[in-house]
């Protein structure tokens, strides 16, 4: 079993973490609040520290700065409503809160969610910036989804036959559904067009995310109660007779949700045991 952490991963958790380099060249002994290390080891960093220290903490911060500009564009929203200041004042605050044996994040949407999900509880749950930052953790985390089978042979929806029963939905695994306490559409729209409003009425609102098999782009969609209540229920459904029996809706209404579910990609219908169906135009 390990008793000791060696240099060479000592050093390349240090080269991430500033703030731990910080510390210990004004108080070496910081070192044993973070590793395990040897006497000879111990000295041997000792005497790394005295020599090239502060090269070792430009380096890091370097690192730190390419981060946070690389982040930026993945939190615009966010970005376009907390002021520079702030936001870089937490982006401090969350690299002090990685601890030293923590990997950083493998990329830069990672970063974000990360992030995100830090200063996302120095808001109200519910308030603008709240809601402004649930929207870009929801996306980001759409956006990073990368599994997405594209393999499976498809057929037009119009091959299906009368036996709903013998046919199920897949729904693209990327797909997230998020409920918003404040009209998160228009406060998006608001924010791309360059409009910051201080307020908004309550209102609750569903949005879909959903990441193109096709083009890869994230859509969001708002969805109207009766979709929503028609997704969720279809979500939880082992076949399409039994979400029909479920909804009790009109044969009209079925097909046009489903085609505008398939039309965005969000869905596919698998006959059960066999081909998988897409709606074509």
């Amino acid at each position: 079993m390990k008793t000791t952490d060696n240099l060479q991963y000592v050093f390349a958790c240090l080269a991430t973490h500033s703030y731990i380099i910080s510390r210990m060249r004004n108080n070496f002994d910081e070192v044993h609040k973070h590793f395990k290390l040897s006497s000879q080891d111990v000295a041997g960093l000792k005497l790394f520290m005295d020599t090239q220290g502060e090269r070792l903490l430009t380096s890091a911060i370097l690192m730190e700065e390419k981060r946070w500009r690389e982040m930026l564009p993945a939190i615009k929203y966010v970005a376009a409503v907390v002021s520079k200041d702030e936001l870089k004042s937490y982006w401090l605050e969350y690299l002090t809160s990685i601890k030293a044996v923590e990997n950083i994040p493998v990329s830069t949407l990672s970063e974000a969610i990360n992030f995100l999900y830090y200063i996302l509880t120095k808001y109200t749950t519910g308030s603008l910036l709240h809601e402004i930052i649930q929207y870009e953790i929801a996306k980001n985390t759409v956006s990073a989804f990368d599994s997405i089978d594209t393999e499976k042979t498809i057929y037009p929806v119009e091959q299906l036959t009368d036996d709903d029963a013998s046919y199920r939905v897949v729904f693209n695994p990327s797909y997230l559904i998020v409920d918003f306490n404040l009209p998160i559409s228009k406060i998006i729209n608001d924010l791309t067009k360059g409009r910051v409003v201080d307020s908004y009425n309550n209102k609750i609102e569903n949005i879909l995310f959903v990441k193109s098999r096709v083009s890869n782009i994230v859509r969001t969609i708002s969805l109207h109660p009766v979709a929503s209540q028609l997704l969720r229920e279809l979500i939880n459904c082992k076949n399409l007779k039994s979400w029909k029996q479920r909804v009790a809706s009109g044969e009209d209404t079925y097909q046009k949700f489903l085609i505008n579910m398939m039309d965005i990609d969000l869905v596919t219908i698998e006959q059960i045991g066999g081909e998988h169906y897409v709606y074509q135009d």
